[in-house]
């Protein structure tokens, strides 16, 4: 009478099987730890201290302190306005509810970009939002560009032709 073992009992099988699981488990946790990473916004800390700037000076202090850049349009948001500002060590929201606090300016960051705009205002910085451009591309000289002529291909049927002989 002869004894068989499962294939799966088979110690080199218990190994190769052992190191693939432990691959496994170890892939899988190298993808949720890049996937629950901290943003940038939420972990870095910034230190400003300001005495009777404007909101624009401040707003350049931070684009130079940080890597965060600002969107604005100076007729929506009072970047003339003289604001004093002390912060150490605080997140980039916190540093902005101070340079806003007391004004109907609102702000949204989007990874890297900060949006400003009026708080009662629509939002003109809905993502995925379809929106139509139009215009004309004009030279240094104001003179509408000229349109180039597109290149018509040609068909390679010599290649196709070649293809389909070789795998015949």
């Amino acid at each position: 009478m002869k004894l068989e073992i499962p294939w799966y009992k088979i110690p080199w099988v218990e190994k190769t099987l052992m190191c693939m699981k432990l691959t496994y488990v170890l892939l899988l946790l190298a993808t949720f730890q890049t996937l629950a990473s901290a943003t940038y916004s939420q972990s870095s800390n910034m230190s400003i201290k300001i005495e009777n700037a404007t909101v624009r000076q401040v707003l350049q202090q931070i684009e130079e302190n940080s890597d965060y850049y600002f969107l604005y349009s100076s007729k929506l948001v009072d970047v003339e306005r003289k604001v004093d500002i002390d912060v150490k060590n605080v997140k980039i929201n916190d540093v902005l509810k101070e340079v806003f606090k007391g004004t109907n300016t609102s702000f949204r960051i989007d990874g890297r970009l900060v949006m400003l705009q009026e708080s009662g205002s629509q939002s003109n910085f809905r993502s995925g939002q379809p929106t139509n451009i139009s215009g004309q591309v004009k030279n240094t000289a104001g003179e509408p560009k000229k349109k180039k002529k597109k290149k018509k291909k040609k068909k390679k049927k010599k290649k196709i032709l070649w293809f389909f002989l070789l795998l015949v």
